[in-house]
């Protein structure tokens, strides 16, 4: 081939990856952005003002680390999510892949990068309504993923439901996102780098000055650059949560083993009895929970008879299956040495329909003495109550 050939067919390669090139990443001349985005960003600051006024005026008790509190306008309950927040979307999705997002090499210069947009649900249980936590995921195309040279920055992220309308002048349409869940107000401002694929929680400020939005029921979502041309990408009309069990399937599952189902359980039919759960973990091994038993309940004669147990499981795992024992010649308070004897029993399976229900489903063993209480059923308690600082729904 010829020298002459060879540069055409150069040119004609190039020539076709320019359109490509231009509908992911052009240069953008506009004065005015960044003046645009500096009110956006004073917006998101304004509704903090708030509790940074509140604390100003607590330095005494600022001094101090915080004490677990709930998050009256938190948008999904606590036992719903962890950190990592997932990187691949499930069940119905809700898709925008030509969002325009200014970006900068960090000289001053701007231009527009094509990235896609996913929101998604995922399902949370709850014993009296679906209750689902909202994520948010920015894709850059894969030959720009980790670029630093030239990179996204981030968008103004809007809700509009009900009768807060994108662009309220207050700022009450901009909407919490946050890289890490179970936040209090950490979010993400406005020409933040995004240098990366991120994934995102939406939530809700927890300021009186904020507006508050509830991600079960129908929204959409506006993007904005800033730019004059062309700010605004969206993603419309986002609906109502309704699960069934092919959509979201983890919505009629019961529950992972986690410290949020940790409680005191009890029957409301037969007050005075009940089973205290606790779930542990242990550094040196990340990858398993252990689970103590404890049930307090009665012999043939009404005497208090106490079972005790526990078994490990693996992280995710929704059942766990341990031995009980029973204890017997103990003394009061400590007052004999020696501890109690103890003897096996039997054995329970318990698994969480919500976290307010618990099936529990005992078998006593063979062989036992006859002043033992023996049984095969299972009970189905209630829980008394959240533990503070991780509240289950």
């Amino acid at each position: 081939m010829s020298i002459r050939p060879r540069l055409v067919l150069a040119l004609t390669l190039l020539a076709s990856a320019l359109p490509a090139f231009a509908a992911t990443r052009a240069s953008v001349d506009d004065e005015g952005r960044a003046a645009r985005a500096t009110s956006a960003q004073a917006k998101q600051q304004a509704l903090r003002q708030s509790r940074d006024a509140s604390k100003s005026t607590q330095a005494v008790a600022a001094a101090r680390p915080g004490q677990p509190l709930v998050n009256v306008v938190r948008a999904y309950p606590p036992s719903c999510l962890a950190d990592p927040l997932p990187d691949t979307a499930s069940g119905p999705i809700y898709r925008n892949q030509n969002v325009a997002l200014a970006a900068t090499d960090g000289a001053g210069n701007y231009y527009t990068e094509t990235v896609t947009v996913t929101v998604w649900r995922v399902a949370c249980s709850s014993a009296t309504l679906f209750n689902s936590a909202t994520l948010m995921r920015i894709d850059r195309r894969p030959e720009f993923n980790g670029d630093a040279d030239i990179y996204p920055l981030f968008p103004g992220v809007e809700v509009a439901q009900g009768t807060v309308n994108f662009g309220n002048p207050a700022g009450l349409s901009f909407v919490r996102v946050a890289s890490e869940p179970n936040t209090i107000i950490s979010d993400t401002l406005v020409d933040s780098p995004l240098v990366y694929s991120t994934t995102y929680v939406l939530e809700n400020y927890p300021f009186d000055n904020a507006g508050y939005f509830d991600f079960n029921l129908p929204f959409s979502v506006r993007f904005d650059n800033f730019f004059n041309t062309n700010p605004f990408s969206y993603i419309d009309n986002v609906p109502t949560y309704n699960p069934n069990s092919s959509t979201y399937p983890d919505a009629y599952l019961d529950l992972p083993i986690s410290g949020y189902l940790g409680s005191n359980w009890y029957d409301p039919a037969h007050s005075g009895e009940g089973v205290i759960i606790r779930v542990n973990e242990d550094e040196a091994r990340p990858s398993v929970l252990s689970v103590e038993i404890a049930w307090y309940t009665y012999d043939a004669d009404g005497v208090p008879f106490w079972l005790y147990g526990g078994a490990d499981v693996a992280r995710g795992a929704r059942t766990v299956t341990a031995p009980l024992i029973h204890l017997f010649n103990g003394s009061f308070g400590g007052s004999q040495p020696g501890g109690a004897d103890r003897a096996a029993w039997g054995n329970v399976t318990i698994t969480f329909p919500s976290c307010r229900d618990m099936r529990f489903a005992f078998a006593s063993g063979a062989g036992l003495p006859g002043y033992v209480p023996t049984g095969n059923r299972t009970l189905n308690l209630k829980a008394t109550g959240n533990q503070n600082g991780l509240f289950c729904e």
